[in-house]
This record gives structure tokens, sequence and C-alpha cells, in this order.
């Protein structure tokens, strides 16, 4: 699901839970912000040096969004290759488009004496392209010495120099390649009901600006209501605002 950050100061990270992170070093407490009741690590905008070593997460939920709908998945981190270029890259079912994207940090949060932790990556309308969240099997030391590495000391160094407007021209394409044909939203979820009940499989793709993520699912599970539809199966699932949707294209494989 698409959604907006706001830019807000928080208080000073001392005498708060977070005190007791293992996570902040000196180094990291010199630029980060509490806002509510999340830590934020700003981390620098260079693209191609953060996705290099995202797949020494471990087991990691990923999310793509956009304002009809998101798609997560849980599983590795896939290796990222750039261009030469570096405005463009991918890796396993991902697709990144980077002229867009503008910020990213590292959110902390405390629950019930546990730590959570998610990587969160902005356009310049600090609407969120990519999200990922760390789970109890990732690596966190490989998560520490990442943050360590690519976290912004300044907040001068923390916004991408090279940002442009989100363009809903550009960015990724290509979403449903070859023949296609479009479902209304009841021969869409008729068509999720029918895979449950048969055990067939269907790729979905979700994008925004700058990325696009695919998952093969076989829908196990579906909710739906007057707007929103979430289908799932153990390894992925898709949440979508049938309410907003105008079309729905379908590819099917022989």
């Amino acid at each position: 699901m698409s959604c907006r950050i706001r830019q807000a100061e928080g208080p000073r990270i001392d005498d708060t839970v977070f005190s007791a992170n293992p996570l902040l070093t000196p180094a990291i407490l010199a630029n980060v912000r509490v806002t509510g009741d999340c830590l934020q690590v700003p981390l620098l905008p260079r693209w191609s040096v953060l996705f290099r070593g995202a797949h020494t997460f471990g087991r990691v939920i990923s999310f793509c969004g956009n304002s009809c709908g998101v798609l997560g998945s849980i599983g590795g981190y896939p290796e990222v290759w750039c261009t030469p270029c570096g405005r463009s890259a991918s890796g396993g079912n991902l697709r990144y488009f980077f002229p867009c994207w503008h910020r990213a940090f590292v959110t902390i949060e405390e629950q019930s004496g546990e730590w959570h932790y998610s990587v969160a990556f902005l356009d310049a309308c600090s609407d969120v392209l990519h999200t990922v969240c760390l789970t109890r099997d990732s690596d966190l030391e490989a998560f520490r010495w990442w943050v360590g590495l690519n976290h912004a000391a300044s907040p001068g160094a923390e916004i991408s120099p090279h940002v442009r407007a989100p363009s809903r021209v550009e960015g990724p394409s290509g979403l449903c390649e070859g023949e296609v044909v479009t479902l209304s939203k009841q021969r869409f979820s008729a068509l999720l009901r029918r895979m449950i009940q048969e055990e067939i499989s269907i790729q979905i793709s979700v994008g925004n600006d700058g990325l696009t993520q695919t998952a093969e699912m076989r829908p196990t599970h579906l909710r739906e209501d007057a707007e929103w539809l979430y289908a799932a199966d153990d390894s992925c699932g898709l949440r979508m605002r049938i309410a907003r949707l105008t079309e729905i294209f379908f590819r099917g494989s022989s």
C-alpha cells in the first residue's frame, strides 16, 4: 500500500527505550530521529551499495505497494545486479528503477521486550517504494554491519542529490507481457476462489514508479469486503484495494 512518511522532529534518544538498543553505536546516534514509538536511522542514498549487501540479511519480508495494493513475500533477499549507469537494477523477482528514489532509513521499534527492524525506501514525495522487514530468522549481525557501513552521518548526506519528481510515464513497465485479458473485479475474485479449490498457482506483480515485485502464489486464504481483497499462501500475500481498481490484467499460460 502506498503510504507517505512525514518528516517530523521528535525527542532526543536519551532517556528513551532506544538507549538500550544493541544496534545503535555512538557513530549512528549522531544522526537519528525518534518519531512516536519508532527510531529512524537515515541511510546514504547509494542504492547499488545498499542492495549489494541486502542478501546477507537472511530471511526477510519484502513489500512493494502502490495506491491500489501491496505485495509481500517472505524469504531470502536476492542478490541485486545494477546496470553500469546505475539507473536500474534487478534481482530475483525484483526490478528497480532508481531515478525517482530519494531517501532511505532503518526503523527500529520495541514491542513486548523485542526489537523489530525494517528498512524503508522513499521517493521525493515521501511515498514508500519498498520496505524490507527483518524476521526472527534474519542475521542480525549482518544487518548491524550493513547499517554501520551505510548510515548517513549528517542530515545533508541522507538525501539523493539527483532525485527527480516521480513520473507515471517512466519507471518499471511490462508488468503484463504478451497476450492479456482484462478482468472485472468480480471475475478476478471468482478466479482466486477457483484457484484455491483447484490448488492452481498464479504469478502476481505489483509495481510503482521505482520498483516491480513479482511472486508465485498458490492461494490458500481469501478474504474480501466492499473495499479490500486479501489473498495469501505460506510465502506471500496480496492486499488489494478493490474499490480503487479500474482494470485487472490477466495472462494465462499454456
